[in-house]
């Protein structure tokens, strides 16, 4: 029993070995606009979370975002290149080599000074069959007549060698796929096996979404599913987000006339790459623009409208009965009169969440703690006085921390790991009978000795029953009649991590 505890805690702790390694992808940030010797508030600013409060720094840079921004760190944290949607600069401010003419065509010559205006428009995953490598993933801004506005007809990767400083641009502009998207809205997820990543990308005024695979053999497509009502789109702008844990995706919609808003929400099984139990939340409230954010526990949805911000309670037994307004507008301004109101979102890696403006302002405002129900998130108007104007850019980033799926059928990879220094605790004398089973499970947890939480997953890392237990627990019987007959896994969870993990069969 120990050789088998042992190797299974190593199979854990390897499977996060990508997470670890990517932790501080997120940690350097850059908004704001390109340098101007007669304007200077109209700079650049960065963030740096290696700092606590986060540090913010005036830079003189070459290079202006609006709404498509995005950027990545190395292993480190330290910065390895951002990006516009029109261009990719390196951590010196310089343009990489064979880094101009993003999404080519004539949006991108119009707002080449300016940047490109599509949010969730960007990001940027490590290759996972090369450590010098980068995919950036972008999207184009075209006329749709038949839609009567704006739209996407190009989804895009870029590849970016970082193995020299300065950067290399492999290829750019390699075609995803070509359709007609909703513009905005991309965004991807870390695979169950800690390793690979699932896209996600929306089709136009549709209830269907193209799912792609990037793995070490580059990026392939692999279904479009169908899956809740059809989202009426008009052109306005707003987000599409994972949950920090990969179980939950949600995306909200701005609108050009005035209309209700709405979120959507969606469970996400991160081995199959498919979506279940459509939610919907319509919103009376009108607006351009509409953030999106994830608690970091992943339990608590924020959603902005120009005027307020509202907060969900995604394990509520009814998503629109949970629905409370954390903040609302009252006459902010940054100055005078440009209205410093809600318009982006994204989870910082202080785990805040950071709100810009759709104004060219010099503030942010904070969600402090949005692991909190209702007015305890602690939403601080104006938090965060910046050192320069922001013209409403926030950079997109995937949740890089998240790992494997520990216990699932997918954590299969047994990848190696430098970093672990943990000493782990003397394996529990577990066992489990009868195994194979028809009606019930018993599970001897004597030496445990801490309160977790025991669950059970189908064989495709679905998880279909969990239960808490105390420290007292020394054995445990589980119901498992109404299962269907087949292979599962049941796993136990505690602060330390996961602690034990066993298959069973049901026949």
């Amino acid at each position: 029993m120990t050789n088998i505890y042992t190797l299974f805690i190593l199979l854990v702790f390897s499977s996060f070995a990508f997470a670890q390694s990517d932790s501080l992808r997120d940690y350097r940030w850059q908004i704001g606009y390109g340098n101007d010797p007669n304007y200077p508030d109209f700079g650049g600013t960065d963030f740096n979370f290696h700092e606590t409060p986060v540090e913010l720094t005036y830079n003189f840079r070459d290079l202006y975002f609006s709404l498509t921004n995005s950027s990545i760190c190395d292993t480190t944290g330290n910065l390895l290149f951002y990006t516009n949607g029109i261009r990719i600069c390196n951590s010196f401010g310089d343009t990489i080599t064979n880094g101009n003419g993003l999404n080519p065509g004539l949006y991108a010559e119009i707002n080449e000074q300016y940047g490109y205006k599509v949010p969730n428009g960007a990001f940027v995953l490590p290759d996972p069959g090369n450590e010098s490598l980068y995919y950036l993933i972008h999207e184009s801004i075209d006329i749709c007549d038949i839609c009567s506005t704006v739209t996407t007809f190009h989804f895009y990767f870029t590849i970016i060698d970082m193995s020299n400083p300065e950067g290399l641009v492999l290829s750019k502009n390699n075609l995803i796929l070509q359709d007609t998207f909703d513009a905005g809205h991309s965004t991807a997820v870390r695979h169950a096996n800690g390793r690979d990543w699932w896209i996600v990308k929306p089709r136009f005024d549709s209830n269907e979404y193209h799912t792609f695979l990037v793995d070490p053999t580059g990026i392939s497509f692999r279904y479009t599913q169908e899956i809740g009502a059809a989202i009426d789109r008009n052109g306005g702008a707003a987000q599409a987000v994972f949950s920090p844990d990969g179980t939950k995706y949600a995306r909200n919609d701005g609108s050009l006339i005035a209309g209700p808003q709405s979120v959507k929400l969606y469970d996400f099984d991160r081995c199959t790459g498919m979506f279940s139990n459509f939610q919907e939340v319509v919103i009376p409230d009108t607006s351009y623009g509409s953030g999106i954010a994830f608690s970091p526990n992943s339990r608590y949805l924020y959603s902005s409208v120009t005027a307020k911000v509202f907060q969900f309670d995604t394990e509520a037994p009814d998503l629109a009965a949970s629905q409370q307004v954390v903040a609302e507008w009252d006459n902010y301004f940054a100055p005078y009169p440009f209205a410093a109101n809600f318009f982006m979102m994204q989870l910082a890696p202080d785990n805040k969440i950071y709100v810009n403006c759709n104004n060219g302002v010099y503030a942010m405002h904070i969600i402090h703690e949005p692991d909190q129900p209702g007015a305890a998130c602690d939403f601080e108007p104006m938090g965060l006085m910046l050192p320069t104007w922001n013209n409403s850019s926030l950079p997109h980033f995937p949740y890089y921390k998240l790992g494997a799926l520990a216990g699932s059928p997918c954590d299969t990879l047994g990848l190696s790991v430098d970093v672990v220094e943990e000493v782990l605790p003397s394996p529990p004398d577990i066992a489990l009978y009868p195994n194979p089973t028809t009606n019930q499970i018993s599970i001897n947890l004597e030496r445990f000795g801490l309160p977790g939480t025991l669950k059970i997953h189908d064989a495709l890392g679905k998880l279909i029953w969990s239960a808490q237990i105390s420290a007292t627990d020394n054995n445990y019987t589980i119901d498992v009649s109404p299962f269907a007959n087949g292979i599962y896994v049941v796993s136990c969870q505690t602060e330390k991590g996961v602690v034990f993990s066993e298959k069973f069969v049901k026949q």
